[in-house]
């Protein structure tokens, strides 16, 4: 398989379902959009992802975390290409995850809702992150993301216009990302204490972002 390009594998997979074996076309669309998100091919990559979810859907008992994560890597896919198709699948991983109560692709979601402080954010990312905030702080097992989500609830509205709520869910924040090996922690910790208090001073915590 190794001469076979991926999306060739892909095509005559999808091409034998319903008959043909679904596992192996759902792991053969995966690596088809995988390789074209390798090339920058986004749109090519999220319609291989929506051919593999489909070919999901197809199981008698469809995996219900492959779902989700299928349908959260081809939102960020098609966000970087279509804005109108990104909202309703970063909608529906939402609703799916809340509904799931799975707190890691909430929270993931969440952040795609609303990446950066001071950008108009979509419907529901407030309460996007508040309700991946209670299942994160709900697990026992201490998971990443705690960090990312008290930093952007401080920077969002309505705590991001107190500076006394701001400032307490970013103290919050930093003592999470302290003991947390997650990218997303760490990097969302430094853009809201720039965002909340940066200035001319902090000019080497920005360039180092």
């Amino acid at each position: 398989h190794e001469l076979i390009p991926p999306a060739d594998l892909a095509y005559h997979a999808r091409c034998a379902l319903p008959l043909g074996d679904l596992r192996k076309a759902v792991h053969h669309l995966i690596a088809a959009g995988a390789a074209a998100a390798h090339v920058f091919a986004y749109a090519d990559a999220a319609r291989h992802l929506q051919h593999a979810l489909e070919a999901l859907e197809m199981q008698e008992h469809p995996n219900q975390t492959w779902r989700i994560q299928l349908l959260l890597h081809q939102a960020l896919l098609t966000r970087a290409h279509s804005t109108r198709a990104f909202q309703p699948l970063i909608a529906r991983v939402v609703h799916l995850a809340h509904e799931q109560q799975q707190a890691d692709p909430l929270a993931r979601a969440a952040m795609l809702h609303d990446p950066y402080p001071g950008l108009p954010p979509l419907p529901g990312s407030v309460r996007a992150f508040e309700d991946a905030l209670r299942l994160l702080l709900a697990d026992p097992g201490k998971p990443p993301l705690r960090a990312a989500m008290l930093a952007r609830l401080a920077t969002s509205a309505p705590a991001a216009f107190s500076a006394t709520a701001s400032d307490e869910l970013l103290a919050r924040a930093e003592a999470f990302a302290g003991s947390s090996a997650e990218i997303l922690d760490g990097f969302s910790v430094r853009v809201a204490r720039l965002y909340l208090h940066g200035g001319p001073l902090q000019r080497a915590d920005a360039e180092r972002l």
